[in-house]
């Protein structure tokens, strides 16, 4: 009885010092494709698998029965690589079968390297008992490995990944559940999100209605509704919401100042389909993500009017504009200042060409915008992410800011990015064209938040109203 005791508590500091060994050493980081990630074990944790989304929070469920919890962290992006691979357009079976063989070697890898660690570990746990010779410690190491080779056996037989159809989040993500459309569909199927976003758009235009109330002077009723976005990235929640609130609306076209895409591949392009099926005629210059490509795919969608470098006429509304200047190339780093330049003088040389101003001037990049101030009525321009409205020299100025919530790069971002797109009013002015006489503001901060509008008046050329907001939270 006297030798029992001994040996079993050589078991148990064998077993502990598995288990604390592994815990503490038990990641791996790892590269697949353009993505970085650490795969990682931890005990004691009721059977988790989570996923850790910096800096945006973490999805996690109980996907198995032993108490060991499996860590996968999104450590960084390599959006060259991302970029260069996307530019191939590779087939989606053999991508998929490439990714599945790299993670396999993965986990072949790091199971070695746990296997490992719980061997020394459980050697370790003998070394506190100051035992002579090699087979003491043999001993404890192959108890560290039959322990942690049961809880990894146990882990696998029950492992069950439909428990991820409904996760748990933490962080940012659990204001914005809606995320998970993003890891499950690929970045194209929000049919849930669609729902939300319909009860959203109906509830603003209630308060929209309510605005009008309560405006010191009067309801503003414009002629025309334009709504102008920007920056969708990639985003179909964003592009949802622009669907969902032209509808409500009843919006005459939508106006998209660029950067539809992240990198302008032909992958990427599939999401310009839903394009094809609004009802209004979509108005669009590209911005620096976009690309030739992507100027190819709008090219057939009938509704779809490309300004580059002229002049159009949408509904009587007159439009002048021309692409980012990165918009054709393969880089979508804005140009040096000369080239930003030459394509303002562009621009400069069409509108002297014309007999009459635009209504609108259309750009990308707000560096352009500037330099038309006083010389066209309205300037819309996107690319920095931040909404705004600017009177100045008699121009009014307007900046969408991101529609699609900045996209992939809304990801990397510390802070939250909203969604931001505005409705534009106009009224026909005395002989030709419109004039804006009003521009509210919508801005969806996630969907539990909820979101806020603002409006502008513009009551006469060099005027503007006070503004008037109203927020919405559930």
């Amino acid at each position: 009885m006297m030798k029992i005791y001994p040996r079993l508590g050589a078991l148990v500091l064998a077993m502990a010092g598995a288990l604390i060994l592994v815990s503490f050493f038990g990641q791996l980081d790892f590269h697949i494709e353009a993505f970085e990630a650490r795969l990682g074990i931890s005990f004691f944790d009721h059977g988790y698998t989570k996923l850790v989304l910096p800096p945006i929070g973490e999805i996690r469920a109980r996907t198995h029965q032993t108490p060991l919890q499996i860590n996968i962290t999104l450590k960084n992006i390599d959006l060259n690589l991302l970029k260069a691979m996307l530019k191939e357009s590779p087939d989606r079976a053999a991508l998929l079968a490439k990714v599945e063989e790299e993670m396999r070697k993965t986990i072949i890898f790091f199971v070695g390297r746990i296997f490992f660690l719980s061997a020394l570990g459980g050697a370790l746990g003998i070394l506190a008992l100051h035992r002579r010779g090699v087979l003491p410690y043999l001993k404890g190491a192959a108890a560290g490995v039959v322990l942690v080779a049961a809880l990894l056996a146990t882990t696998w037989f029950t492992f069950d990944q439909h428990r991820f159809v409904n996760p748990e989040f933490r962080g940012i993500l659990k204001a914005a559940p809606w995320m998970m459309g993003f890891v499950q569909e690929g970045l194209v199927k929000v049919n849930t999100l669609s729902k939300q976003m319909e009860v959203m758009a109906d509830n603003l235009y209630t308060l929209f209605e309510k605005i009008d109330k309560l405006q010191a002077f009067g309801a503003v009723n414009g002629r025309l509704k334009v709504l102008h976005i920007s920056d969708l990235h990639n985003n179909p929640a964003g592009l949802r919401l622009a669907e969902e609130v032209a509808r409500t609306f009843a919006v005459d076209m939508v106006i998209d100042t660029g950067d539809i895409t992240d990198f302008g591949s032909p992958l990427e392009n599939h999401l310009l389909e839903r394009l094809a099926q609004l009802k209004v005629p979509y108005v669009v210059t590209l911005g620096n993500h976009d690309s030739a490509q992507t100027m190819e795919r709008l090219k057939k969608f009938p509704n779809v009017t490309l300004v580059n470098d002229r002049e159009v006429n949408v509904k009587g509304l007159r439009m002048a504009g021309i692409f980012d200047p990165a918009a054709l190339t393969v880089d979508v780093v804005p140009p040096p200042s000369e080239t930003m330049e030459k394509y303002v003088g562009k621009l400069k040389d069409l509108l002297a060409g014309l007999d009459h101003v635009p209504d609108l001037l259309l750009v990308h990049n707000p560096r352009m915008a500037r330099k038309f101030t006083g010389k066209v009525p309205v300037v819309l321009f996107g690319h920095t992410h931040r909404y705004s409205v600017r009177q100045a020299q008699g121009s009014v100025l307007i900046n969408a800011g991101t529609t699609g919530a900045a996209g992939l790069q809304g990801l990397q971002s510390a802070k939250e990015i909203p969604y931001t797109l505005y409705v534009l009013h106009f009224n026909p002015r005395p002989g030709q064209g419109y004039q804006l006489i009003a521009a509210d503001l919508l801005r969806v901060a996630n969907l539990e938040s909820g979101f806020t509008l603002e409006r502008k008046v513009f009551i006469q050329e060099d005027a503007v109203s006070d503004v008037t907001s109203v927020e919405r939270r559930p």
